[in-house]
Formats: C-alpha cells, structure tokens, sequence
C-alpha cells in the first residue's frame, strides 16, 4: 500500500557510535534493532569484506577497523532512517513503543525502501 507524506523525519548518527554498541552487545543489539532480513544483508556485507581483507595484499585485517567498514555504515544508516521514521511515526500524536525491526530498511532501484510491519505498521495505518 502506498501513501501520501504524513511527516517527515530525519536522524544522523555516528557510525563510530554504533560500531560501539555492535562490539558491545552482538547479536542482542542486532536483534533489538534490526529485521531478520536486515542482519542477512549485513552478516553477507560483513562476510565479504572479511574476504576481501584476507586477500588484500596491501591490507591486513587487523588495520580495517570495523568502524570505518561498510558493515558498520550500513548497520549506522539503518539505524539513523529508523530513527527517522520512527519520529514521523510518534511525533503525530503519543503512540505505543515501535520495535525497530518493525520498521525494515531495504536498498531499491536508487534508493531506500522502508517496509513498516506489525507495530509499525498499525501505528502508520492509524495516521492515514
């Protein structure tokens, strides 16, 4: 279902910061935070640039610091659109806690796509 703009949100956010919490919590931060199919996406990213690493010549894998990985960027850029999405979803008016891996970020043609689902989605259908 398409809709019409309802808000409009925005968040930034450290990828050195979310590096932290990733280091610091694991898969619990994951889980909290992210869709299944988000942390498929990210684990492949992760996986390849391990690859990557390990057959760099001119990189060894102790001087790619996963804070400045497009591991740590993808999970940073997630977490600053869900934040974002999350503002429109609760700005509006007082609404039940949104979990975050209710609110699924995906990479399409050019651009993000955000599916909303369960809590997320109740609570956009409820603006419409």
């Amino acid at each position: 279902n398409k809709m019409g703009i309802v808000g409009v949100g925005h968040d930034l956010v450290k990828v050195s910061r979310i590096a932290h919490v990733y280091g610091r919590f694991g898969e619990r931060f994951l889980r909290r935070a992210y869709s299944q199919r988000e942390i498929d996406d990210f684990r492949l990213l992760e996986l390849k640039e391990r690859h990557l690493s390990s057959t760099s010549s001119s990189t060894s894998s102790s001087d790619l610091s996963f804070s400045s990985s497009k591991a740590a960027e993808f999970l940073a850029s997630r977490w600053a659109a869900k934040e974002a999405i999350y503002k429109v979803l609760s700005g509006q008016k007082k609404v039940p806690w949104i979990p975050f891996p209710d609110i699924i970020v995906a990479k399409g043609k050019g651009k993000p796509v955000v599916e909303l689902v369960g809590k997320a989605k109740e609570s956009c259908q409820e603006l419409c």
